[in-house]
């Protein structure tokens, strides 16, 4: 069987199906996921912390606070009961944040495959 050239992962196949599910995503997340898009234009630079080998947690924490600042407006419930091990009720406050954590990494992760294909390698 032949295999794949080192660093070819047939990145068109891949953008297409990552924005076919993009598409897909609830009202809630493809708003969040449209901040979260300008704020990755804005880090997509050379020596940006996005393209950083591991990336400052400190950093995209304060990328996230960013980000919900602009998106907490937007959510439809915004406390979700959950029940804790012994039964009572809890309230989970941060469930927004940890969407937008989930959804910018996700981000960052095809941007900078998207970076290291275009990179010269000579």
């Amino acid at each position: 069987p032949l295999y794949p050239l080192y660093g070819y992962d047939n990145c068109e196949d891949v953008d297409k199906d990552i924005n076919y599910f993009k598409q897909m995503y609830p009202y809630t997340a493809k708003q969040i996921l449209k901040e979260i898009d300008n704020e990755c234009d804005q880090l997509e630079y050379d020596g940006s912390i996005m393209f950083d080998e591991y990336p400052d947690k400190v950093a995209l924490d304060r990328i996230v606070d960013r980000i919900y600042e602009k998106v907490k407006d937007i959510e439809e419930s915004p406390r979700v009961e959950i029940n804790s091990f012994y039964g009572s009720p809890r309230r989970r406050e941060n469930l927004l944040s940890d969407i937008v954590s989930i959804i910018l990494l996700n981000e960052l992760i095809n941007r900078r495959r998207r970076y290291r294909r275009r990179r010269r390698w000579f």
